[in-house]
C-alpha cells in the first residue's frame, strides 16, 4: 500500500498525528503506522482511539512528555555512569509513571469506561524506591544535593568555609587604599579554578604571588597573592574529594537504574504506546472525527465525509457508498467539480480506518477491510505527485491489473484520458470490465460519455456525478449516486455569451443518443434536487420528533418515579391502617373478656353486641385495603390470563383487573385509578369477585338508586372540557390522565382538551400520549366552531 499511501498523501496525516505526540517512542510509533488487514485488530485500535477521546475530554489525565531515554538506559545497563541531568530526566519519567498509574487505578469507573487503556496502564511497572532515592540525591535543577551522602555534606561545608576565608583575605587588598592603585579593577575573579586579583602589569612586584593568566593586551596580570596560595591549594584538594564522592553517588544511582533495565524499558515502551493512542484521540478531536463501523463485506459507506487535509471552511461533505448493490462506481462530471477530491477522500479514509484512526465523517460511516489499496491519480491539482501522461497511467494500471485481488480497493482518476477519445473509452471499458469481473471494489472518475452508458447497462456498476448548477456556472461539489454527470459545456458557453447560432450548430454535431441522454440526466438532476429538499425537511422533522420523544421519555421516567413513590406511600398507609385495625381488635377482645368476667349476663350481652359491631367496622375498614385469605384465591395460570380478568395483586395486596397483556410477558393491571405493569407471579385468581357482586346486589336492594346516584353525582362533577393552556407537557399529561379516568368512571363518551395553538409542542406531545392509550377510541383536531387547532376532541371506547 506504500504507493497508494504516497499518492493519497497519508504522510500528511502522519505529520499531523506526530505533532500530537509528547514522547520519542510515541513519535516512533507514528512513523511505523501502517494499515492493518485483520478486522479484529483494527477494531481494537479503533476502540483505543475512542477511549483516548473520552480520556482527553475528562481533562484531568495530565499526561507528561519525556525525551529519548533509551541511550541512558542502555548505558546504565552496561555499567556506565549517567550524569545528574540524565538522572533527573529519569526521575521525572518515573514520577510521571506513578502519577499516570495512580490516576487510572484510583479514578472511579476507569476500568469500565476505558478498559483497553486501563489494562495498558495497569501493566506499567512503577519504581517507588528508585524514584525516592533519585529525589533524595538530586535537586529540582538536577544537581547533586549536599545530603546525598554524609561525606559529601562535610566536604561541601569545608569548601564553603575555605571559599569564605579566601574571599575575606582578598577583600583586604580591595579595602586598603595602598593596594587600590595597583589593581586594574577593584574585583576578585577566578582563573584556572583559583581566586586571583587583576593587577596592572607595571605593578607586578607590588603584590607578591603567582601569575596564573594575563589579558589579551598584556596590560593586566591575574595574580594569586601568596597569603591565599595555601588556602587555594586546600580548596582544590577538597573539590577533588567532592568530585570523587559525586562520582560514587552517580555510579550508585546508575547501577540502581541498570538493575531495573528490563522493567523500565517495558514501562517506557508502554508509556510511548499510551502517548501514541492519546495522539490519535487528539487528532480525532482536531477534525471532529468519529469511529467508523467495520464490516467483512468490503463495503464502504460514508456519510458527510470531509477530506482532512482541506481547510474546514472550504470542504463540502460527501456521501458515498460502494460494495452493496454495486461494486464499481463511475463518477462523471465537469473538471474542478470535486471528482478527484472525492476519490482521494474514499482512499484516505480507508487507509485511516485500517490504521485505527477516526475519520471526519458523520454517524453510520463504515468500511470493509482491504488487503491492498491501489491508486492511479495524476492531475493538475497538485494534491499528490503522480504520473500524468497516458503511458505513465498505463504502467500504473498494468501493475494494478497484475497485483490487485478481490480483496483490493482500486481508485482510478480520469480513466481513458490522454489519448484518442474513442480508443480511450474502449480501453477504459475493458479495464473496468476486467476489474469488475474479478470482484474488485473500484471507483473511477472520467469525462468520457460512453462510460455513462456502459455503467448503466452493466449489472453491479453504478453511475455517479458531481452536482453542477447551470444557473451559477459553479459546481456544488456534492456527489449524486445514480445520476451520470452532465457535460454542461454548451450551456456554459451560452451563459458566457457565445451566440446561440454557434451553440445550436454545435448541438447538431452531437450524436442524438447523447443529447437524449443529457436531457434525461437533466430531468434526473432536477428530480434529485427536489428529493434532496424534501429529504432535508424530513430530516429536520425527524430530529424534532426525536427531541420530542426524548422529552416524553424523560417525562415518562419522572412520572414512573412519582407512581412508585405514590405506591410506596399507599402501601405504608395501608400498613398503618392494618396495624391500627389490629390494635383496635385487640382492645375490643380485651373488652369482651372483661365483660364476661365482670358484668352480669344482660350487661355482658349488651357490651358484647357493641364490641362485635366495632369489630365488624374494623374488619370492613381493613378489608378495604387487603382481601381476606379465602378471597385471594389460587395462583393464576398462564392460560387463564385475559383482558378483563379479576385478579388479586399480591404486590399491592388488593383486587384489580387485567387491562392488557404484552408480548414481553408484562401484564398491565388496574386497581381503582392506579395502573401498573407486573408479572404473572404477582397475580392470583380473585375468587372474591362473585361475593363482591352479591354484596353489591344486597346493598342495591337495601339502598335503591345508590349506584345511580353515585354515577349521577360523578358525571355532574366531571366537566367535558379540560383546559391545559399555560401548563408544561409533564403537568398537562398528569392532568389529562386523571381527567380521563374520572370521565370514564362518569360514563362520558368524549371530552374536549384545550391546549392552544402556540408552537404546537403541547399538541404534539398530547397526541403522542393519546396514541398509546387503550381507552381512547380516536382523537381529532377541533372543527369549525370547536376551537380548530387549539382543541383536541377525544372519544372513548365503549366499556
Amino acid at each position: 500500500m506504500n504507493k497508494a499511501m504516497r499518492i493519497l498523501e497519508f504522510e500528511k496525516i502522519r505529520e499531523q498525528l506526530r505533532n500530537f505526540t509528547l514522547t520519542v517512542p510515541g513519535a516512533l510509533k507514528v512513523e511505523a503506522l501502517y494499515p492493518l488487514t485483520v478486522l479484529e485488530k483494527i477494531a481494537g485500535l479503533q476502540q483505543e482511539t475512542s477511549e483516548a477521546v473520552g480520556v482527553i475530554l475528562q481533562k484531568s489525565v495530565g499526561f507528561k512528555g519525556c525525551g529519548d531515554l533509551m541511550l541512558s538506559l542502555k548505558r546504565a545497563e552496561r555499567g556506565g555512569i549517567l550524569g545528574p541531568s540524565e538522572l533527573k530526566e529519569m526521575e521525572n519519567f518515573l514520577r510521571a509513571l506513578e502519577s499516570l498509574k495512580s490516576y487510572f487505578l484510583n479514578e472511579s469507573e476507569m476500568e469500565t469506561r476505558f478498559p483497553r487503556l486501563f489494562n495498558l496502564v495497569k501493566e506499567i511497572k512503577i519504581f517507588p524506591h528508585l524514584t525516592s532515592e533519585l529525589e533524595r540525591c538530586l535537586t529540582l535543577q538536577g544537581e547533586i544535593r549536599d545530603s546525598a551522602s554524609n561525606l559529601l555534606s562535610s566536604l561541601r561545608w569545608e569548601e564553603r568555609r575555605l571559599q569564605e576565608k579566601i574571599r575575606h583575605s582578598l577583600e583586604s587588598y580591595l579595602r586598603k587604599p595602598h593596594y587600590q592603585k595597583y589593581l586594574q579593577e577593584n574585583i576578585i575573579t577566578v582563573r584556572h579554578d583559583r581566586y586571583v586579583l587583576p593587577v596592572k602589569q607595571e605593578f607586578r612586584s607590588q603584590i607578591p604571588g603567582v601569575v596564573h593568566d594575563q589579558s589579551a593586551s598584556g596590560v593586566t596580570l591575574f595574580i594569586e597573592p601568596l597569603p591565599v596560595l595555601e588556602l587555594n591549594n586546600r580548596l582544590r584538594g577538597i573539590k577533588g574529594q567532592s568530585e570523587e564522592e559525586i562520582e560514587k553517588i552517580l555510579r550508585k544511582l546508575t547501577a540502581l537504574i541498570g538493575a531495573h533495565y528490563d522493567a523500565i524499558v517495558f514501562s517506557y515502551q508502554s508509556y510511548g504506546e499510551l502517548d501514541f493512542i492519546l495522539a490519535r484521540g487528539h487528532l480525532s478531536l482536531s477534525y471532529r472525527g468519529r469511529e467508523p463501523l467495520l464490516n467483512s463485506r468490503r463495503a464502504i459507506v460514508i456519510f458527510g465525509g470531509r477530506h482532512p487535509l482541506l481547510p474546514a471552511q472550504e470542504v463540502v461533505p460527501v456521501d458515498v457508498h460502494l460494495g452493496g448493490e454495486f461494486s464499481t462506481l463511475i463518477i462523471t462530471g465537469p473538471n474542478t467539480g470535486g471528482k478527484t477530491v472525492t476519490l482521494k477522500t474514499i482512499g484516505l479514509f480507508a487507509l485511516m480506518a485500517q490504521c485505527g484512526l477516526h475519520v471526519p465523517a458523520a454517524k453510520g460511516t463504515e468500511f470493509g477491510v482491504f488487503e491492498d489499496i491501489w491508486a492511479d491519480i495524476g492531475d493538475e491539482q497538485n494534491i499528490a505527485q503522480s504520473l500524468s501522461t497516458f503511458s505513465g497511467h498505463m504502467l500504473n494500471i498494468n501493475e494494478i491489473l497484475a497485483k490487485a485481488s478481490s480483496s483490493s480497493l482500486v481508485l482510478l482518476d480520469e480513466l481513458g484520458a490522454g489519448t484518442d477519445p474513442s480508443e480511450g473509452s474502449a480501453l477504459a471499458m475493458a479495464i473496468l470490465d476486467e476489474l469488475h469481473s474479478r470482484g474488485i471494489r473500484t471507483v473511477a472518475t472520467t469525462h468520457i460519455n460512453e462510460l455513462k452508458v456502459f455503467a448503466h447497462l452493466r449489472q453491479g456498476m453504478e453511475n455517479a456525478s458531481m452536482e453542477f448548477d447551470p444557473q451559477t456556472l459553479r459546481p456544488s461539489f456534492k456527489l449524486l449516486i445514480g445520476v451520470p454527470g452532465q457535460s454542461n459545456a454548451l450551456n456554459v458557453a451560452e451563459k458566457l455569451g457565445m451566440p446561440r447560432e454557434l451553440t445550436a450548430k454545435a448541438r447538431s454535431f452531437v450524436r442524438k443518443e447523447f443529447l437524449d441522454l443529457e436531457e434525461v440526466v437533466s430531468g434526473l438532476v432536477e428530480e434529485r434536487h427536489k428529493m434532496s429538499v424534501d429529504n432535508e425537511k424530513i430530516r429536520e422533522m425527524k430530529e424534532e420528533m426525536a427531541l420530542l420523544l426524548q422529552e416524553l421519555k424523560e417525562e415518562k421516567k419522572e412520572l414512573e418515579q412519582k407512581r412508585r413513590e405514590i405506591l410506596k406511600n399507599a402501601r405504608q398507609e395501608a400498613g398503618g391502617i392494618i396495624r391500627e385495625a389490629q390494635r383496635k381488635t385487640e382492645e375490643i377482645l380485651r373488652k369482651l373478656n372483661r365483660a364476661e368476667q365482670e358484668k352480669t349476663g344482660r350487661e355482658a350481652l349488651v357490651l358484647g353486641q357493641e364490641a362485635r359491631k366495632e369489630l365488624q367496622a374494623v374488619r370492613e375498614e381493613a378489608g378495604g385495603h387487603e382481601l381476606r385469605e379465602e378471597e385471594r384465591g389460587r395462583p393464576l395460570e398462564l392460560d387463564e390470563v385475559q383482558e378483563g380478568q379479576d385478579v388479586y395483586i399480591k404486590n399491592l395486596r388488593c383486587a384489580g383487573k387485567i387491562t392488557r397483556v404484552l408480548s414481553t410477558g408484562e401484564i398491565q393491571v388496574q386497581a381503582g385509578t392506579l395502573k401498573i405493569s407486573t408479572v404473572l407471579d404477582d397475580l392470583q385468581k380473585y375468587d372474591g369477585a362473585k361475593r363482591e357482586r352479591e354484596k353489591g346486589a344486597r346493598e342495591r336492594k337495601d339502598k335503591p338508586y345508590g349506584d345511580q346516584a353515585l354515577l349521577w353525582e360523578k358525571s355532574t362533577a366531571v366537566s367535558q372540557r379540560l383546559d391545559l393552556r399555560g401548563l408544561t407537557l409533564e403537568e398537562a399529561i398528569l392532568k389529562v390522565e386523571k381527567h380521563m379516568d374520572d370521565s370514564i368512571l362518569a360514563n362520558l363518551d368524549k371530552i374536549e382538551i384545550i391546549h392552544g395553538k402556540g408552537t404546537g409542542k403541547l399538541r404534539r406531545g398530547l397526541h403522542l400520549y393519546l396514541e398509546n392509550k387503550e381507552q381512547v377510541e380516536n382523537y381529532r383536531i377541533g372543527g369549525e366552531g370547536e376551537g380548530g387547532n387549539g382543541v383536541t376532541i377525544v372519544s372513548f371506547k365503549k366499556m
